[in-house]
């Protein structure tokens, strides 16, 4: 699940999987931190009498899976469903506890669109890439998304040309990383149309599109020069590639381009990341 977990209860013999993301889950503390760590999906899952019957039956927690199914026969709200669940083991004190039910009531202060937009977030984060194209793609679509503001607006339009990357859709990524800067403004959306141009092997409309965005000469040396750092890395370190690299491994056919793209492209997420606008958010 990402992180290491320290298990005191009964392991299952049959875990759990969310189906959305394909997570399973092992422990009634695997099930706290998955519960914790998605809360903007995890209500489209979590009411489900299939979940009480692991809780009973794998975890051995009888009687917290009755309470659990009074709760959804009740129809009560995610807050109960949620306190219910991460009291049925000792893996977060109640001040953390506090803390998570603060964030779901952050989270229904969110307005519908809002919501849907880390609903998308959540799932790209836990690399369900589908589900995350086809909600950026409905977000993009509705009307609704007019009472996105320019900072969200662009942040899908970046994420989503990030899963475009990587079905090799460079030009379509390139036109979403572009309206992505118009409208958040960051930088690093920027840098990665840049990238995505070059990547196209069109370096000209790349110099072009720096220096008409404003990037002083200063700046568009450093951004070449980084490209650079990325190919002496490529020598000293396995799994680093840069652009020219990977372009020239597309137009030579050479089976090892998908690989190295992906590796490329993982790098280029994490300066996003890194950034302090985290796509997942």
């Amino acid at each position: 699940m990402g992180k290491l977990i320290l298990c005191c209860g009964k392991t299952a013999a049959k875990p759990y999987e969310f189906r959305r993301t394909g997570i399973r889950i092992y422990s009634v503390e695997e099930l706290c931190y998955y519960i914790t760590q998605n809360l903007e999906t995890v209500a489209d899952e979590i009411f489900a009498e299939d979940l009480a019957d692991f809780m009973e039956e794998e975890l051995g927690l009888s009687e917290r899976a009755e309470r659990f199914r009074e709760l959804l026969h009740r129809q009560s709200g995610l807050k109960d469903v949620v306190v219910c669940i991460l009291c049925s083991a000792d893996y977060y004190t109640e001040a953390e506890i506090k803390a998570i039910l603060a964030q779901i009531d952050e989270m229904n202060a969110l307005t519908p669109i809002q919501r849907r937009k880390r609903r998308a977030d959540n799932y790209l984060k836990c690399g369900n890439v589908k589900e995350a194209a086809g909600e950026y793609d409905r977000i993009l679509r509705s009307k609704e998304s007019a009472g996105l503001s320019g900072k969200d607006y662009g942040d899908v339009l970046h994420n989503l040309a990030v899963i475009t990357m990587r079905n090799d859709r460079f030009i379509q990524a390139a036109y979403y990383f572009r309206e992505a800067y118009e409208r958040n403004q960051n930088r690093d959306s920027l840098k990665c149309y840049l990238y995505a141009l070059a990547l196209e092997g069109d370096k000209e409309k790349c110099m072009q599109e720096a220096k008409f965005y404003g990037m002083e000469d200063s700046a568009i040396t450093e951004l070449f020069l980084e490209l650079e750092r990325l190919s002496g890395e490529a020598e000293t370190t396995s799994g680093w590639y840069d652009l020219e690299s990977v372009r020239k491994m597309k137009e030579e056919g050479n089976p090892d381009y998908q690989n190295a793209f992906h590796i490329l492209l993982d790098w280029m997420k994490e300066e996003y990341r890194t950034s302090g606008r985290t796509a997942g958010r």
